[in-house]
């Protein structure tokens, strides 16, 4: 072995072992301050609703215990601009505007469709600008609240089959108000549920591998019953650990 690389490893083989031990001495330390791994901490610090599959998660709550019960939208009822906004204000009391939706329900409380609150924001944004300008066009002074306490929104097809796009299109053709007061572009007809007596390794499931924010809940029946939210199910298993 030429004299060069016989240095080479006696070099390597004097600074390696310090080299380990501070490694493993860095790795006791950090595992005696917290348990997981420097991301985790951090997702932890900064609030970050992330569900994993680590082993504490094998044995988790039932249905029952992580199912809310949020505001609702009843598709029949007369839904103004302003009972709306309200029920916008509900779900942003309990935190959930960001990732959170209102679902819809008919007479008999079975669940037919879900709006998420990003959109019926957008939504309602739209119908306050329409009744502004049509408001200044007529040359009325109606105020503000006063017009949106009035003005009732859809969330059925009154309009038949139509996309966002279209709707706007035909805004020019139809009253502009009751056009863009339909809803229904903006409604999932059909939000992921599971039946309250569904097994809860399901609805983690759900979760971890289709990024779920929510998950509406209906009995055997198809009723109603609530909606389980990734921020309350991290919060629950944070409160078991």
């Amino acid at each position: 072995m030429p004299r060069r690389s016989l240095t080479a490893v006696v070099f390597i083989s004097q600074r390696i072992q310090p080299i380990m031990l501070a490694v493993m001495v860095s790795k006791w330390t950090s595992d005696a301050m917290h348990p997981h791994g420097i991301y985790d901490l951090i997702i932890d610090l900064n609030g970050y609703p992330y569900l994993d599959q680590r082993p504490e998660n094998i044995n988790p709550p039932t249905i029952s215990d992580v199912t809310e019960s949020v505001a609702t939208i009843n598709v029949n009822a007369r839904n103004t601009v302003t009972d709306l906004r309200d029920k916008l204000a509900i779900v942003e009391a309990a935190g959930y505007l960001e990732d959170g939706g209102l679902p819809i329900l008919n007479e008999e409380d079975s669940l037919v469709g879900f709006i998420a609150c990003h959109e019926l924001q957008h939504a309602l944004d739209r119908v306050s600008r329409r009744l502004m300008k049509s408001s200044l066009t007529a040359g009325t002074s109606a105020k503000k609240d006063e017009a949106e306490a009035g003005q009732r929104c859809h969330f059925k097809r009154s309009w038949g089959v139509m996309e966002t796009e279209a709707v706007e299109a035909d805004a020019e053709e139809t009253d502009e108000v009751e056009v863009v007061a339909d809803f229904s572009p903006y409604v999932d007809q059909g939000p992921i549920t599971v039946n309250e007596n569904a097994n809860m390794e399901l609805v983690m499931e759900l979760f971890t591998k289709l990024g779920l924010c929510y998950v509406c809940v209906t009995n055997y029946a198809g009723k109603y019953i609530g909606v389980i939210h990734k921020k309350r199910l991290l919060t629950f298993l944070k409160q078991t650990e």
